[in-house]
């Protein structure tokens, strides 16, 4: 009899370039376990998708005698809580996970946490992004911040993209470990660019902060050898950028990046100039970067002064950076690439990297670890 994951969540596990491609790529390389997906009765599928192995549960957000959620009231909160707390022990009961799985972006992950309350099923808690920073009120981060925090004291253990992610909640979890989001796996074999232009990439999606560094180097596309293309298919705020090459966003994740080893010279990361434009930086991390390091080109990286992200650059000695201001400084990083012993060199540089710290067989035999670490554990305590 297979052993059984219960994942509950806002999005079920798949292909694209979400942030769900990740927890798919877990799972769906853990053939000797059931994977029980819950998650609410908006979320759709394709059955023909996802593993035999995989089962997926729908909770509704609305029923007729439950009052209106309003998440500024604490009544209200505290009722929705109970009442997705119900259904989730309800799905408890039948199926019988021996690893409950969530991830700490939204009130199911309070609801879960609830849930489990009387029950000794060990709760592992992802941490990807700041809950917080999806209000603007500053009541409702201090409570998204307390509940969060207790979330990571109750959980078994706690994975998070960065340090400072877990200690924006709590100061007080022993349980939690530095883990970062899987790639796809192969890493391409390097090769020197042998273009007069630099084509530069970028994929994934369009936040605020990418249209005003997109503007930036519309400007100077003309000026410099470099030509900018963007795969994506949300074009309408950038219609005015004429000069920019658009490709249309592929259906899977993997065709993407097949794209891009064919055709990229470079790859753009931009997670911001400063934390005012991506506020998101100072606790998180990209998961572009550590996908398309494998593709062993050079990243041009644009990251907020002692961010985690810049911050571990520095500590690699990778320094293909660039403000996202000073254009005469793109110039130099433009010729530079443009020579062959240069581009080489950063190519290698991004492939050690992706080799080291981002090996997706290394990755997934450490999730498969602690899966089994704290199954063992539970099943000594019981």
């Amino acid at each position: 009899m297979l052993k059984r994951i219960l994942f509950v969540h806002d999005q079920i596990p798949g292909q694209g370039i979400s942030g769900m491609i990740i927890f798919y790529r877990h799972f769906v390389q853990l053939t000797d376990y059931e994977i029980h997906i819950l998650v609410p009765d908006y979320c759709h599928y394709d059955k023909s998708d996802l593993p035999p192995n995989f089962y997926i549960h729908y909770f509704s957000l609305r029923k007729k005698y439950w009052p209106p959620f309003r998440e500024q009231s604490s009544l209200l909160r505290n009722i929705r809580i109970t009442q997705l707390s119900k259904l989730i022990v309800n799905k408890l009961d039948a199926i019988q996970p021996s690893i409950v799985i969530t991830v700490l972006y939204h009130y199911f992950a309070v609801a879960t946490f609830k849930a489990l309350k009387k029950r000794n099923i060990p709760l592992i808690t992802f941490l990807h992004d700041n809950w917080m920073l999806k209000t603007n009120s500053l009541h409702l981060k201090k409570v998204r911040k307390k509940l969060g925090s207790k979330i990571i004291e109750r959980s078994n253990l706690n994975l998070s993209v960065t340090r400072e992610l877990i200690n924006e909640y709590s100061s007080h979890s022993n349980a939690s470990d530095l883990f970062y989001p899987i790639p796809a796996g192969f890493t391409y074999p390097y090769a020197p660019s042998k273009n007069r232009i630099l084509n530069l990439f970028y994929a994934g999606t369009i936040e605020e902060h990418h249209f005003k560094l997109f503007e930036k180097l519309a400007e100077e596309m003309n000026k410099l050898p470099l030509k900018f293309s963007i795969i994506t298919n949300s074009t309408n705020k950038l219609e005015h950028l004429t000069d920019i090459q658009y490709v249309p966003s592929f259906k899977t994740n993997t065709e993407a990046i097949k794209y891009m080893h064919d055709n990229a010279d470079c790859i753009l990361v931009n997670y911001g100039r400063t934390f005012d434009e991506n506020p998101y930086a100072a606790t998180s991390f990209p998961s572009k970067f550590i996908e398309f390091s494998h593709l062993s080109k050079p990243i041009l990286a644009v990251a907020p002064f002692n961010s985690p992200f810049k911050n571990f650059l520095e500590s690699k000695n990778y320094d293909l950076c660039w403000d996202g201001y000073d254009l005469s400084a793109l110039e130099i990083i433009v010729t530079k690439l443009l020579q062959p012993d240069i581009y080489l060199e950063y190519a290698k540089a991004i492939k050690k990297i992706a080799l080291e710290d981002f090996s997706s067989f290394h990755l997934q035999n450490k999730f498969k670890n602690y899966l089994i670490s704290l199954e063992k554990k539970n099943q000594n305590e019981t």
